[in-house]
């Protein structure tokens, strides 16, 4: 084999090589990330202070996660990464209701989610017009 052979033969080795990797790592498709925002809304008629709300949301690690916030606040937060198929889960309930009829606090559910880094899109809600003292919402991501 003479060194022009040699070096043919090299660089066509080099030059396959890169295309074959090349193709290879493009024809890999990334898995999607989600990334989901959870909003509890409550009210009650002005007059009415000091009555409070538990939040309680599953995390991206399926976790349950509590917050107590006053009522008239709006409660948010975000988690992720998770993937497809991830059930996303918030509640709000009354702090230490005893199981009453509410007549009084108004309760608004939402989840939004973000598919790989993209803009909050509204996906599920819960906003009705009646006073209720508990409410649930979930969502399984698609």
């Amino acid at each position: 084999m003479n060194i022009k052979s040699f070096i043919l033969n090299i660089s066509f080795f080099v030059s396959t090589s890169i295309l074959i990797l090349g193709c290879s790592k493009s024809s890999v498709s990334q898995e999607d990330s989600y990334y989901i925002k959870y909003q509890v809304e409550s009210s009650m008629p002005l007059g009415i202070i000091g009555t409070k709300v538990t939040n309680t949301i599953t995390n991206e690690k399926n976790e349950s996660i509590n917050s107590v916030t006053s009522v008239g606040d709006v409660w948010e937060t975000t988690i992720g990464p998770v993937k497809k198929g991830f059930v996303a889960s918030v509640k709000s309930v009354k702090y230490n209701w005893t199981g009453e009829v509410e007549n009084r606090l108004k309760i608004l559910l939402r989840v939004q989610v973000s598919k790989n880094n993209g803009p909050f899109a509204l996906k599920k809600s819960d906003e009705p017009t009646t006073a209720r003292a508990t409410a649930e919402l979930q969502y399984v991501v698609e």
